[in-house]
């Protein structure tokens, strides 16, 4: 609910004086948009004669118009400004102003003022609008009158004495149609206007550079529009005192000229036009003839640089949700920064209103009406009781929550069945890609069996798939090894033989050194399982199974399992897995307390397994098998590797090897050991373990966390969140190209939010939060334009 100020100065003359009326009222609009006023006070007075005050108008018109600017009023001469001429200008326009202050203060309006100021107060929304009949009275500054000034939320608008309101067709685009000429621009910029223009949102934009009248003629009878621009010179100072535009080097053209076309627009839904050129009195007078419902022109000639600034302006606020008026008085304002280069700028730009008319808001012109610009037909105390309307806001902010929050429950409940889950591993699997490279594990030595070491080493077995070396060259390489006195030997080879007995020195190898870490198989392809070596304690020995996910990628750390509760037959039986036996072997040298009893969860240290595993999410309960942590891999260069040959031949320095784990594995392609990652399509199965065995390490020694997640509670409240962040935006940004970007904005803030958290080893809910965010905008965004389209209808 605003106000509405009506000042009517319809006779006179100043040898004799003026007859004022002020009328104050509240408006509103009906159902169908039409505007609805409700008078609440009247009273009538007298302004005084003055001759002094019509002659300081024209003296500071005749100095501002002597200043020598670049101005929209005709193909301008080569002119310097003149700076005393600018100091002329300016003192006249303080003596003028002073004056009429004065006159406005005089007793004949004392009546006028007091009721004023009884019934209008500061915080008020306020039209005004100056009927006035005196061509002259139309350039006074009455936006500077000292009675407007002291309402920051005012504005005034002139009109003429007599008006009508002509039936238009409603807006129904969703976009803002303007037809923006561009007329004749010698020694102007009107590119500018046309650049800001083509920055507003939600407009489809005509532009008509130079026409001759039958191509404007034509655009305004074939087509509908909503805005009117027009940009380049034009003046008021024709013999019939009558507004004209130049559309070209040669020809210029009167609004009577265009009547019959302007009609047809302004029946077609023409809402408001703009002319961002110099003295437009005499247009505004000419349109308003023709009941145009608003009309924003200059009162004097416009320098160039001016024009270009209150467009930008205007067209700023506007855009952004402002209303007409105050967008208006906003952009003028903001011309005082200019005013000692451009003396008395804002003093121009002036509205020509038709006072049965309701200025729309942007929002109105593009079909997205927002709450405040659905019509309310009650003028009375409801619309401007400030109970009520927190009520409104508070019932929009719980429908907008309940909306939001409903997104979120839906999203949780998906997620909850495993919906997303293919989706959620994808995304894990890009943002651990992208997390920057780590230094090498020092404490790991790799020594991989390539395929031609497979030939020239190996032993031959039955099994496909199983690659092993044969029983002389793995008793040279644990000798040359174990010379090296490294801290652990990893033998992630499958050896469910005995040895040769000509090999008695490998036999006591397996019996005697305990640095010698083995493997066995629980299950296997087909429910097959793989026995440990025989000749090696099962103390020192750890199963090699893998969890991988339904996609088949390897993302899981299995460290505990029953064995028998996968095979009771299985001659596989130690619960540990080879990477744990390994990690705390190693942890234990270190002087690190590792508690690895069956009947609990590992700790190694301070860090406790039961704390780290997830407990969220329809993942996690994809395989129970056993206790499983999330496999944190090491991005970059795992550990140094060395190749079996150099090993044997010597070439490997013994430094490389002393006090390190070293891992030995196949890497020949004919093996089955390969596995898919996030950050490797085919990773051998030994250097996969030596990820898991640096995880833990890096964990307990390094302090490099493990991966961690939310519990259920916290992953539901961020992602209602992000859901109520949606439908917020979606209530603010009512613009569908503005939404896009806005969501895009968040969207985009979410992924480097799981980025982070990523580089810190966390794993957030980035998908189903993205989901909610979208979804929710996208729901409210729906609701609002179906309230929109109810309220139109």
């Amino acid at each position: 609910m605003s106000k509405l100020v009506v000042l009517k100065i319809r006779e006179g003359n100043f040898e004799q004086g003026f007859p004022i009326t002020l009328q104050i009222g509240e408006e509103s609009t009906d159902e169908i948009g039409r505007l609805s006023y409700l008078p609440i006070a009247e009273l009538s007075g007298r302004l005084p004669a003055n001759l002094d005050l019509q002659i300081l108008c024209q003296q500071w018109q005749s100095t501002y118009r002597q200043i020598g600017l670049s101005l929209r009023l005709s193909a301008p001469k080569q002119q310097i400004t003149n700076v005393s001429v600018t100091q002329d200008c300016q003192e006249a326009a303080q003596a003028f102003l002073k004056l009429f202050n004065q006159w406005m203060r005089s007793e004949g309006v004392r009546a006028i003022r007091e009721k004023w100021l009884e019934q209008l107060q500061p915080q008020d929304k306020i039209r005004i609008i100056l009927q006035v009949e005196n061509a002259e009275l139309q350039h006074f500054p009455w936006h500077l009158w000292e009675l407007v000034e002291r309402y920051p939320q005012a504005e005034l608008a002139l009109s003429a004495p007599t008006f009508e309101r002509i039936d238009r067709l409603p807006s129904t685009g969703l976009k803002a149609r303007i037809l923006a000429i561009l007329g004749n621009s010698e020694g102007i910029n009107v590119n500018a206007d046309r650049a800001l223009l083509e920055q507003l949102p939600d407009t489809e934009i005509c532009f008509l550079v130079e026409p001759d009248r039958q191509t404007l003629n034509d655009k305004l009878w074939n087509y509908s529009w909503d805005i009117l621009f027009f940009a380049g010179h034009s003046s008021s100072e024709t013999k019939q005192a009558a507004g004209e535009i130049q559309l070209n080097l040669t020809d210029s053209l009167t609004i009577p000229q265009l009547k019959y076309a302007l009609r047809n627009a302004v029946e077609q839904g023409l809402q408001f036009a703009i002319f961002n050129s110099c003295d437009g009195l005499g247009l505004a007078r000419d349109l308003a003839e023709l009941h145009i419902p608003q009309v924003v022109v200059m009162r004097e000639p416009v320098p160039d640089a001016v024009a270009q600034h209150f467009l930008r302006y205007f067209l700023t606020d506007f855009a952004q949700g402002n209303s007409f008026y105050l967008a208006v008085r906003s952009a003028r304002e903001k011309l005082q920064g200019i005013e000692e280069q451009f003396p008395c700028a804002t003093w121009l730009p002036v509205i020509y209103q038709n006072p049965t008319e309701c200025p729309p808001t942007w929002h109105q012109l593009t079909g997205q009406l927002t709450s405040a610009d659905l019509p309310t037909s009650n003028p009375s105390h409801l619309q401007n009781n400030p109970d009520t309307r927190i009520k409104q806001l508070l019932r929009r902010a719980v429908r907008m929550g309940a909306v939001s929050l409903c997104v979120a429950a839906a999203v949780v409940g998906i997620r909850s069945i495993g919906l997303l889950q293919s989706v959620e591993l994808f995304a894990f699997d890009h943002l651990l890609r992208l997390r920057p490279s780590e230094p090498m594990d020092g404490r790991l030595l790799i020594v991989t069996i390539d395929d031609a070491e497979r030939q020239r080493y190996g032993a031959d077995l039955p099994d496909l798939g199983r690659i092993s070396l044969s029983d002389h060259f793995l008793n040279e390489l644990l000798q040359k090894l174990t010379a090296a006195q490294p801290r652990l030997i990893g033998l992630d080879l499958y050896r469910d033989f005995s040895v040769d007995t000509s090999e008695n020195d490998l036999v006591n190898q397996f019996r005697q050194n305990n640095q010698i870490i083995g493997v066995c198989k629980a299950r296997f392809a087909g429910g097959d399982s793989i026995a440990p070596p025989p000749d090696l304690s099962v103390d020192r020995v750890g199963f090699s199974d893998f969890v991988h996910d339904a996609d088949g990628i390897l993302r899981r750390h299995l460290l505990l399992m029953t064995p028998e509760l996968v095979d009771p037959n299985s001659p596989c039986t130690t619960p540990y897995a080879f990477s744990v036996q390994i990690a705390s072997r190693y942890l234990q040298s270190t002087n690190v307390a590792v508690n690895l009893s069956p009947i609990s969860l590992p700790q190694f240290g301070a860090v406790s397994i039961q704390q780290l595993q997830p407990t969220s999410g329809s993942y996690w309960n994809a395989d129970t098998l056993g206790t499983q942590i999330l496999l944190n891999y090491r991005m970059g260069e795992l550990a140094p590797k060395v190749s079996l040959t150099q090993v044997l031949t010597g070439l490997v320095n013994p430094e490389a090897i002393k006090d390190r784990i070293v891992l030995i594995g196949v890497t020949a392609s004919e093996t089955d050991d390969f596995w898919q990652t996030p950050i490797e399509s085919q990773m051998p199965g030994v250097i996969a373990q030596a990820h898991m065995i640096s995880q833990i390490l890096s964990a307990v020694l390094d302090n490099r966390p493990l991966f961690w997640v939310w519990l259920d509670w916290i992953e539901w409240l961020w992602i209602a969140t992000w859901a109520v962040g949606g439908g917020y935006i979606a209530v603010l940004v009512q613009s569908p190209v503005r939404l896009v970007g806005a969501i895009s904005l968040m969207g985009s803030i979410l992924v480097l939010i799981g980025w982070g958290a990523m580089i810190q080893s966390g794993w957030i809910p980035l998908v189903p939060a993205a989901i909610a965010l979208v979804m929710s905008s996208g729901i409210v965004t729906v609701w609002h334009l179906r309230l929109n389209r109810t309220a139109k209808a």
